[in-house]
């Protein structure tokens, strides 16, 4: 190759299956804020109350109104029991209600002021 020619390099790089699942439910989640009926300064206020996993999540409330804790951990791509456990924790932290209390199909939504506007 001549002086002064530049080389085109292109660029060797795949993401796994697993990378794209994240990409999809970061894109989703955002979606799911961007049709929250509220002023921008207002909306990233929420935003900001929300920790990353659970942004994410709203992504899967978008499709699902009522979800259980082992569709949260297939979605967040964590084991069952983190599901359950941050299920637990996110009740607590009034991110979730729970929908049906039962023990075999204990299901949840999210607490009414995150839930406006999801569709």
């Amino acid at each position: 190759m001549p002086y002064g020619e530049s080389m085109a390099i292109k660029p060797n790089y795949s993401i796994t299956a697993e990378t794209a699942k994240s990409l999809m439910a970061i894109e989703a989640s955002q979606a799911a804020v961007d049709r929250l009926p509220m002023s921008p300064q207002l909306k990233g206020a929420l935003m900001r109350e929300l920790r990353p996993l659970q942004r994410q999540s709203l992504g899967l409330f978008v499709q699902s109104k009522v979800v259980t804790a082992g569709e949260l951990a297939d979605y967040l791509g964590i084991a069952p029991r983190q599901g359950r456990d941050l299920c637990a924790k996110w009740i607590e932290e009034d991110f979730l209600v729970v929908e049906n209390p039962s023990k075999k199909a204990r299901s949840y939504r999210l607490a009414e002021r995150f839930e406006e506007g999801l569709v």
